[in-house]
């Protein structure tokens, strides 16, 4: 009996063990599905829920885990459960990062937030997000980083966030802000990045920004900005970045930005800002990047950018510099880009730039450059991009321009190019983008004529070329009729005539033809018994493709006899001076 009553004692107490082990296992692999950090506060909790619901987090790109099973009765996955949350992180029972960029939030940013009093970082990066931004972000003073850029957010920039002193990075680019930049800024003196691109903030730049001296990067383009740009800004001697671009900025840039030793990067493009580009420049000898286009700065490009050995891009296109380009620019063996177009620029373009291996862009545009276009260009051989349209360059095209192999587009339109185009240019295999109209050129390579009419079908029909089928009509003792076949390009212009007595000149300039529709010209005034030789040269009068009168070569010579001497005339037409 005893013996039977032990056996049964023994099946109970291995049941129990079995269920208890069983109920151990089940707790277990429960714990593994369902980890628990620690219960935030229900305030936390709470302000997470809100920012769920206040941005339809039911179309979130990614709202895993946010309601899984099992839910509590609040909707949302079980308390404790929060770090499996997609975009936030929970260290010991505070939720310290939230991280949702890029994940189609649309809605507002909920004022509960402020109650995630440890969060260290907000990065809600390119969202939908509409409304202000809540001034309550401002008692989340643990932040270090916020990151509201790229939304529709609207209204002004909160003062309240000078409260965010901890800050490192404050980032609420391209969005619809509006109204100042508040001062109180100049109070997170723990910052290092500032980036208000992109919004439609007004008024002047705070001078108090100059108190954030720990500031690395500085971006406050692309705004409505005015006044003139705070002395103040060269106190932030950390500073790597600047950009200002895009803003209604005046004044001349002040002195003391030049101490910024640091800069790497200098952006003031599209401003209204004056006066001359300092010499004093040469004291950023870490700078990589100077973009001072579309501005009103006067006077030559300093001689001194030639010593910041590390440029990689030049930007001073649209201004109203004049003078020559520096020789001294050759010297920047980085350099990648180099952009000067749009100025009064003269002179001659440098043989030096043939030195820039690195360059990848040159564009001399719109200027009052003269000369021929150096052959050294032809040594640039990562070169992408050759801009010299709208020039007053002269003579031929150099063949060793055929040499550059990665060139895409070459504009050489609106000079006074002339003779023929080198056969070279067909080996160009990557150029997708050619203009050579306007100018005195002409190929009898069917090749390259071929090659032109691809890339710039309408390039014959447009140039400056001798007429042909040149001959001499009727002949007296005191003149000769020089006739010829009238050339297709009709814009205004003329026809001018030389004579020589001796076969392939000098010649003497004799006259001009009305139009270029004429066909003739009686040349008067020559001596008796007296064999002379007759060129013709079509010259285009400048119009609003062209700054320049440009001037054919010389036709084929011909040649014819007269009796006796008398008088001449010429034409209206204006002469041009090229090719005397």
């Amino acid at each position: 009996m005893k013996s039977s009553r032990y056996s049964l004692f023994l099946t109970r107490s291995l049941s129990i063990k079995v269920i208890h082990l069983f109920i151990f296992l089940f707790l277990l692999l429960l714990s593994i599905q369902y980890t628990v950090y620690g219960d935030i506060p229900a305030s936390e909790r709470a302000a997470l829920i809100a920012l769920y619901d206040s941005t339809n987090g039911d179309g979130w790109t990614d709202n895993s885990n946010w309601k899984s099973e099992p839910v509590d009765v609040d909707g949302f996955a079980m308390p404790g459960t929060e770090n499996t949350w997609y975009g936030i992180t929970v260290i010991g029972d505070s939720v310290e990062r939230i991280s949702l960029y890029d994940n189609n939030l649309a809605g507002s940013i909920p004022s509960e937030l402020e109650n995630l009093t440890n969060l260290t970082q907000l990065n809600l990066f390119s969202n939908q997000l509409t409304g202000p931004i809540p001034p309550e972000l401002g008692n989340l003073t643990n932040l270090t980083w916020l990151d509201l850029s790229f939304n529709e957010l609207t209204g002004a920039i909160p003062p309240e966030l000078a409260s965010l002193t901890n800050l490192t990075r404050l980032l609420l680019a391209s969005n619809q802000l509006t109204g100042s930049i508040p001062p109180e800024l100049g109070d997170l003196y723990n910052l290092e990045e500032l980036n208000l691109f992109g919004n439609q903030l007004t008024g002047p730049i705070p001078p108090e920004l100059g108190n954030l001296t720990n500031l690395t990067m500085l971006h406050l383009d692309f705004n409505d900005l005015t006044g003139t740009i705070p002395p103040e800004l060269g106190d932030l001697t950390n500073l790597l970045y600047l950009n200002l671009t895009s803003n209604q900025l005046t004044g001349a840039i002040p002195p003391v930005l030049f101490d910024l030793t640091t800069l790497e990067s200098l952006y003031l493009t599209n401003n209204q800002l004056t006066g001359i580009i300092p010499s004093e420049l040469e004291n950023l000898s870490n700078l990589e990047n100077l973009s001072l286009a579309v501005n009103q700065f006067t006077g030559p490009i300093p001689s001194q950018l030639g010593s910041l050995s590390n440029l990689r891009t030049i930007f001073l296109f649209s201004n109203q510099l004049t003078g020559s380009i520096p020789t001294e620019l050759g010297n920047l063996s980085n350099l990648e880009y180099l952009y000067l177009g749009n100025n009064p620029l003269t002179g001659t373009i440098p043989q030096e730039l043939g030195n820039l291996g690195n360059l990848l862009y040159l564009s001399l545009s719109n200027n009052q450059l003269t000369g021929s276009i150096p052959t050294e260009l032809g040594d640039l051989d990562n070169l992408i991009e050759l801009g010299l349209e709208n020039n007053r360059l002269a003579s031929s095209i150099p063949p060793a321009l055929g040499s550059l192999n990665n060139l895409e587009q070459m504009h050489l339109n609106g000079n006074m190019l002339t003779g023929e185009i080198p056969s070279e240019l067909s080996s160009l295999s990557n150029l997708t983008d050619l203009a050579v109209d306007y100018n005195a050129l002409y190929t009898d390579d069917a090749a390259l004529y071929t090659f032109m009419d691809n890339l710039n079908p309408d390039w014959e029909d447009t140039q400056t070329v001798a007429p042909e089928n040149i001959s001499a009509g009727s002949v007296t003792k005191t003149s000769v009729i020089i006739q010829w076949t009238p050339v297709t390009y009709t814009n205004a212009g003329c026809y001018i005539i030389y004579y020589s007595t001796t076969s392939g000149g000098p010649y003497t300039y004799f006259g001009t033809t009305d139009d270029k529709l004429d066909d003739q010209m009686m040349v008067t005034g020559l001596n008796s018994n007296t064999a002379y030789y007759f060129v013709v040269q079509t010259q285009t009068d400048s119009h609003s493709y062209n700054q320049n009168a440009v001037v054919s070569d010389y036709s084929e010579e011909i040649s014819a006899v007269t009796l006796n001497g008398g008088g001449g005339s010429g034409g209206s037409c204006f002469i041009s001076t090229v090719g005397f």
